[in-house]
This record gives C-alpha cells, structure tokens and sequence, in this order.
C-alpha cells in the first residue's frame, strides 16, 4: 500500500450522513449491520429504513448497538427521523420550508463510507490480505466473515481488549497488521504490479501444471 492510504486510514476524513457524524467503521459495525441484517451487507433492495438504521448503528460504538432494540418504538423514531430530514434548516424568524430528501445521496454517501473503510476490500482489485474461502458450488463463502478474523487478530496479535478491537478503525487495523507482519518477517511487499505479474504466473501453472516450473516459480518467490 502506498503511504496516502495508511495515512488515510490513521486519519479518515469524517463524514456526515443523514445529518449523524459516523465513527470510522470497525468491525463491530460490520457485525451489527450483519446481525440487524442490514440491506447494505445483505445486498438486498435498499430502503430509507435501512439507510437511517444503518447510519444509527454506525454513529455510535459497538455497544451502543448492541443496546439497540428493533421494535415498534424503533420504527416510529426511525419515520420521525426521516421525516426531519424532508424538512428544511432552521431559518432565524422564519418557519423552515420543506425540502426533498436525497435519498438515494445518501445512500451513495453511506456506501462510500463503508468502502472507505475496507468493507468489500477483500473482493476488488486492491491486494487482498484476506480471501474469503469458497463453496465448492461457488454457493458463497464459507468459514469465519472477514471481521471476525481480523477482530481475533486486533486481539491476539495487536494485544487489543475485545471492547478496544470491535471498536478500532477496522482499515487502520488491517494495516497494522500487514505493518505487524512485515516488521517479523511474515510477509513480504510487493508494489501491485509485481502482485498482478506473480498471480498471472501462477495461474498459467496451475492451468498447465509443470512441475519444474511450479518449483522454479516458488524458489523466485522466496528469494
């Protein structure tokens, strides 16, 4: 990674939607919205209550999600919320006019901020330091969510409480990891051409296996 996304991650710029600053995203966010089964890691149709609960549960820390209760209470504050939102600013003596929501803004602002801090990194064409295992059938992922890995690693190799991990900036995290491992010697950097270049390399073998190949391709790759 090149210094302005480590510098990014260790100071993110805030950000503001549906008029809630949000924390930088951790894992314990990333486990709410999934346990809430939130539209936006789910991948199912977004709606205006999704975005509003989604951004409730991102402004605050992970225990204040856990907190939260989904009943009818909750639905009342959430319409009341938005309904809030479709009016205008404060103007000083004057009654505030009503203005269109922009939702769909604020969906895009939200799902930037999810991006922005690493959720869906493991799947793009950023150098992975995690790939989620597959189903044979290609039915989805099996084995732990990408959180809960890095959530066990905050802990045991960064010396993390579990309150201190779940809340920790989730990229910041990461890359401390990758600056963990590569400070003992359990990693080596690569610019992200020499990564596309290996991984090419190595899936030419794999589709015509050549042993002495695979060998030599090895011993380049450790040296």
């Amino acid at each position: 990674m090149n210094e302005s996304a480590w510098l990014i991650a260790a100071v993110p710029a805030p950000v503001v939607c549906c008029k809630l600053e949000l924390l930088p995203l951790s894992a314990g966010h990333l486990m709410l919205l999934r346990r809430f089964e939130s539209a936006f890691v789910t991948g199912e149709e977004i709606k205006a209550s999704d975005l509003f609960f989604s951004v409730l549960i991102c402004s605050g820390t992970y225990e204040d999600g856990c907190k939260i209760r989904l009943d009818d209470k909750m639905a009342r504050e959430l319409e009341a919320w938005g309904k809030e939102l479709a009016r205008g600013p404060k103007r000083l003596l004057r009654r505030r006019a009503n203005v269109t929501f922009d939702f769909f803004a604020g969906v895009k602002r939200f799902s930037n901020y999810l991006t922005a801090g690493g959720f869906g990194a493991e799947s793009d064409d950023l150098i992975p330091m995690c790939l989620p295992k597959q189903q044979r059938d290609d039915s989805g992922p099996v084995g732990s969510p990408g959180e809960f890995i890095y959530l066990s690693a905050f802990m045991a190799d960064l010396s993390m409480s579990f309150s201190e991990a779940v809340n920790f900036p989730y990229l910041l995290g990461r890359h401390l990891l990758a600056a963990n491992a590569e400070r003992q010697g359990g990693i080596t950097v690569k610019s992200a051409a020499e990564w596309r270049e290996e991984n090419a390399r190595l899936q030419e073998l794999t589709a015509n296996p050549d042993m002495d190949a695979i060998r030599a391709a090895m011993a380049k790759g450790t040296q």
